[in-house]
């Protein structure tokens, strides 16, 4: 299983960016971020000193939508734990 961490979530002018950090062992980490780059086209994803940073934008701006901001980053931590967990358990890392 792969820690995913909030490492900083701030307001910016076009909205929200937040960034993630990866707890993946360095002997996948390449290959990791190829496939989580073609999963997750609007993320951007680096190589860092302790795993992978995941950097993502995100605006909440109608009304109707009910989702809180904490809600949106738990749902995205949520989204790139089960997509690891699936490639570890399918042997695809």
């Amino acid at each position: 299983m792969v820690l995913v961490a909030v490492d900083e979530l701030k307001k910016s002018p076009e909205g929200w960016k937040l960034r993630l950090k990866l707890m993946i062992p360095d002997e996948i980490r390449e290959e990791a971020i190829d496939k989580l780059a073609a999963k997750f086209r609007d993320y951007s994803f680096s190589a860092g000193p302790r795993g992978v940073d995941v950097l993502v934008s995100f605006r909440i701006t109608e009304p109707w939508e009910d989702e809180t901001v904490h809600e949106v980053v738990e749902t995205i931590v949520a989204e790139l734990s089960l997509f690891i967990d699936r490639m570890e358990g399918s042997g695809g890392l």
